[in-house]
């Protein structure tokens, strides 16, 4: 999904009856580039213009998906009706274009999980999967963001709508943006409220019935043949299990593991592949297959790898699409909106602050430990560019003021699956498209979301037992082991490898945080250089995190110099 749109099309756009571009399947792909248009794929009545992988393919005339018309969807996106975007009961993404006023949204549904991004300068809009086909739909370098570094190593994401790219903005799930070409004031709007009480309406209490509902109409259309990314957790255990009780019979499955290490999720998996019946084939993860992909997915995605998953995703999506299977399950987004990423601890204390003022508490509910990658004063330390949570504060703010009614723990979850949720399903999403391959996620399906964004949080988690009604699904389903072991993830040995492994693949990556170049950037404080030295000589403490961060930074900075940014801008 892409598009590019200059003001001066308009007025042709407006007369044009037909367009004069190529027609597949009943949608029109216009690519009128001398005229300043880019658009696919797109639908056109009147002077209503939609663009959207998500809604259906025309059928004589009358495009529609799971029964939603997309010529009401026109019609009343004209009238400006966002209310009627409730009434889809899929993800969607969209860009629409009244062409005779100049008029355009930008929208994403709140289950939503591939990213949108945009950049609109008041002469053109462009608007993309990525940021980098952004940045090459306008023919821009890309530049760093420098005031949106800091909160990026925080928290290993950045809330809201900004983004690491200066001029490039992102379509948060749940968010209706609304602009006009040729005016630089743009809209914004939040979906949230309005869809939840939707899924309410709809409620569901019983789990099984939720996940295997999910999955029933996710197999739907398929071959028979699916794979699935598994752990050793319960999330990918009750899909893996789900798939069996619905009778499929060729199930394919992928673990990442890292043999010798305490976390190495391998025996488990493949102890429950066979109790299943299911193929099973481990992805090791070594030192110089980790670099490899590492480099591989900074220069695919042009971000940096901040969050340790993805290089273990990029080899899964990479093997995925080796096997003529481009369908793969995922457990990814049930603990978002399950459980959520806070500690008992910090949620007491939630509820303690949420007594002691509005301030207290939205600054105490936007540094949860469970969310940081690194410590907040550490990075204010050594770097120039102060730390901005404005962002997070108002995501807060719309959060409270999507659920009134709720608990604060209600609150803090919602929140989670707007920050920490939306930054692992959006990863996924993208390594995943990288290679091609489909990835479903049941966990996000309207049926499981029917139970999940309905239940309270303490019904979904009982004292001491977060996820207890799925902990007891899969405790029928497939016995203790499963439901009582901790949660690895799938991860990989930092310390060992980051600062301590001769590995030449990895050493040489090392080596990269002590070099002039990086140490020369403007964004650190001159600390800094005789800091890093003595933390990976074990001096100090290592702080992995810190170095890992940092190293991520720098090869993404490098790689945009690649791309044509002079490296030489300051960030103040």
């Amino acid at each position: 999904m892409k598009g590019l749109l200059h003001e001066r099309v308009l007025g042709k756009l407006a007369l044009r009856e037909k367009w004069e571009d190529q027609k597949e399947g009943g949608i029109l792909y216009p690519r009128l580039r001398k005229e300043g248009l880019h658009l696919e794929p797109a639908y056109k009545k009147g002077q209503g213009i939609l663009v959207s992988d998500e809604l259906g393919r025309c059928s004589e005339g009358k495009p529609q998906k799971g029964g939603f018309p997309l010529e009401h969807l026109l019609d009343g996106l004209g009238r400006g009706q966002k209310a009627l975007l409730e009434d889809i009961r899929e993800p969607f993404r969209f860009f629409f274009l009244d062409s005779r006023s100049g008029t355009w949204l930008l929208a994403r549904s709140p289950d939503e999980a591939r990213p949108l991004y945009w950049s609109d300068d008041g002469q053109s809009l462009a608007f993309a999967d990525t940021a980098r086909d952004v940045l090459e739909l306008k023919g821009i370098h890309p530049e760093p963001n420098w005031a949106a570094i800091p909160e990026y190593l925080v928290f290993q994401d950045v809330a809201g709508s900004n983004t690491l790219f200066k001029g490039v903005k992102s379509v948060p799930p749940g968010t209706l943006f609304k602009g006009r070409l040729g005016a630089k004031r743009v809209e914004e709007e939040s979906l949230w409220s309005g869809w939840l009480q939707g899924l309410r309406k709809e409620a569901i209490g019983d789990p099984r019935e939720a996940l295997l509902g999910a999955l029933e109409a996710m197999i739907s259309e398929l071959d028979g043949r699916v794979g699935i990314f598994l752990s050793s957790g319960v999330d990918s255990s009750l899909i893996a299990w789900g798939l069996k009780e619905l009778g499929l019979e060729e199930i394919e499955a992928l673990t990442v593991t890292c043999p010798g290490y305490r976390y190495d999720e391998g025996p488990q998996a493949q102890a429950l592949s066979a109790q299943l019946g299911i193929s099973w084939t481990p992805i090791v993860l070594e030192p110089s297959r980790f670099s490899f992909a590492w480099k591989e997915a900074i220069s695919s995605s042009l971000m940096p790898m901040v969050s340790t998953n993805q290089i273990p995703w990029w080899l899964m999506c990479e093997e995925a699409a080796k096997r003529d299977l481009l369908c793969w399950f995922s457990g990814e987004g049930c603990d978002s909106w399950t459980s959520g990423g806070h500690k008992e601890e910090e949620l007491r204390e939630l509820e303690e602050a949420s007594s002691l003022g509005p301030e207290n508490l939205v600054s105490k509910a936007v540094r949860p430990k469970a969310h940081l990658l690194n410590d907040p004063s550490k990075i204010e330390e050594i770097l120039e560019v102060p730390l901005d949570l404005s962002a997070r504060f108002a995501t807060w703010s719309d959060c409270m003021e999507t659920i009134p009614d709720g608990t604060i723990r209600d609150v803090a979850l919602l929140y989670h699956v707007r920050t920490v949720g939306r930054r692992l399903l959006e990863r996924a999403s993208v390594v995943a498209s990288a290679h091609g391959v489909e990835v479903k996620m049941p966990f996000l399906h309207r049926r499981f979301l029917q139970f999940a964004a309905s239940t309270p949080w303490d019904k979904k988690n009982k004292p001491g037992r977060s996820k207890s009604p799925l902990k007891d699904l899969c405790l029928r389903a497939l016995g203790e082991d499963i439901p009582s072991r901790r949660k690895v993830g799938f991860t990989f040995p930092l310390r060992t490898w980051i600062r301590d492994s001769s590995e030449p693949s990895i050493s040489g990556l090392r080596e990269v945080l002590l070099e002039p170049r990086t140490l020369r950037r403007p964004i650190y404080r001159s600390e800094i250089v005789h800091e890093l030295d003595l933390r990976i000589k074990g001096v100090l403490r290592p702080c992995d995190w810190l170095l890992w961060s940092i190293l991520n930074l720098e090869l993404w900075l490098r790689e945009l110099e690649r791309h044509g940014w002079p490296g030489c801008s300051l960030p103040f």
